[in-house]
């Protein structure tokens, strides 16, 4: 993002991320999305307004079902789901953030605000709004890309390690932790991105449910396990948070 109109308490050179269907590209290709055009972003607006379209995760993707999955739903109903899946990215980030803030500026980048784009829909259920984060920039590579012969493999994916686990220390749950949500800068350091899709721990989770979780999602093998796949990297899994029922299995 350049400079231009910048408040003065900001610096040079940030990253504005914006929670926008239209443009995640990632997410569409990943649902098999067809690249947004004018017409289909029409039909997606007439199909909103006329009423047909079904409210809530579980209600889309029954409706989805209905059609035989993605690659025979038609493109007004997929645009509906990325719609409804991306959502809640803006809150979940903004949380997560304000949680992790003593790891802001080092172990994550720094949150400096939030933006909005306001958009004038008078289609009920339609939000052309769009969200916004301004985020510190991070010069680097992510983990995915990195020349393993240029850097300390053991430092940098203990590195990568030490992260999940401060983040599960301030009870943050990653859904989306792999390789490519690490940058790796130039001196060695690592810094995670991307808690659109984490959440925090529930008030009424108990330490038993919130172990289940996380040893299910294995946030820490995402980036161990995927290391030593990739990199040949010797990776043993942690046990800190495998169920005391589950622990003779290891």
């Amino acid at each position: 993002m350049p400079d231009e109109n910048l408040p003065p308490h900001l610096p040079n050179q940030l990253v504005l991320k914006v929670y926008d269907r239209r443009f995640a590209h990632g997410l569409r290709g990943y649902y098999g999305l067809q690249p947004l055009k004018g017409e289909l972003e029409a039909l997606y607006h007439q199909y909103v307004a006329s009423g047909r379209a079904p409210e809530g995760y579980d209600a889309i993707s029954d409706r989805i079902d209905e059609y035989g999955g993605f690659k025979q739903a038609p493109p007004e109903l997929l645009e509906h789901f990325v719609a409804n899946e991306i959502a809640p990215y803006f809150r979940n980030e903004c949380l997560v953030y304000h949680r992790l803030q003593r790891l802001q500026g080092r172990d994550i980048p720094r949150l400096y605000g939030s933006t909005e784009f306001t958009g004038n829909s008078s289609i009920p259920g339609l939000s052309t709004s769009v969200p916004g984060i301004l985020l510190e920039l991070i010069e680097g590579i992510n983990l995915e890309e990195i020349d393993p012969s240029s850097f300390d493999l053991d430092n940098v994916f203990n590195d990568a390690l030490r992260i999940i686990d401060q983040c599960g220390e301030l009870g943050v749950l990653n859904h989306d932790v792999r390789l490519s949500n690490f940058i790796v800068r130039p001196r060695g350091s690592v810094v995670m991105i991307d808690f659109a899709q984490a959440r925090l721990r529930r008030g009424d989770e108990t330490d038993l449910d919130w172990k289940r979780m996380k040893w299910d999602e294995d946030e820490e093998g995402c980036v161990g396990a995927a290391a030593a796949k990739k990199f040949g990297w010797q990776y043993i899994r942690s046990l800190k948070y495998c169920p005391p029922f589950e622990r003779e299995s290891y």
